[in-house]
């Protein structure tokens, strides 16, 4: 129950446009939506592969130009972004959000076929990005950081 209050109140600073699903009679059933901004059909299956098991609702933008669009009918509760993207690259679309004070707090996965320190570490903390994955990611990897993301707990 506390994770939908806490939910329904970024609603509420979003002006209203966050679809939050309150609990059902168990008190787990809070539906997410995942916005995967990635240019590449390969990868945009893995993702939709490896985040089923976590039933959260998958919007996919093919360039970060088309994400701000869908961002006009969706706000989603997360982001995963590649960073190599057409028309808009990745760090261009996640600066649009930062700049943005209804999608500044909405959490941002990167993916990125580069790895180093300087991707990782420094790119990462100027553009406020807590995880930062490296192609070809991990399934499990990436399942974890968007729970943590989230805040999905386990079942058993």
């Amino acid at each position: 129950m506390r994770r939908w209050i806490d939910e329904w109140s970024t609603a509420l600073r979003l002006g209203g446009k966050h679809e939050v699903t309150p609990p059902g009679e168990d008190g787990k059933a809070v539906h997410r939506t995942i916005m995967v901004v990635e240019s590449d059909p390969g990868t945009q299956s893995l993702l939709k592969r490896a985040l089923n098991p976590l039933g959260c609702h998958l919007v996919v933008a093919q360039s970060g130009s088309e994400a701000l669009k869908r961002l006009r009918q969706t706000v989603p509760n997360l982001f995963i972004v590649a960073l190599s993207l057409p028309q808009m690259n990745g760090w261009e679309f996640i600066q649009k959000l930062k700049d943005d004070s209804g999608f500044e707090a909405i959490p941002v996965i990167v993916l990125s076929a580069h790895g180093g320190f300087w991707d990782k570490v420094v790119t990462r903390r100027a553009m406020k990005v807590r995880t930062y994955l490296q192609k070809p990611f991990n399934a499990d990897e990436l399942r974890d950081a968007v729970r943590k993301e989230l805040r999905i707990k386990l079942k058993g």
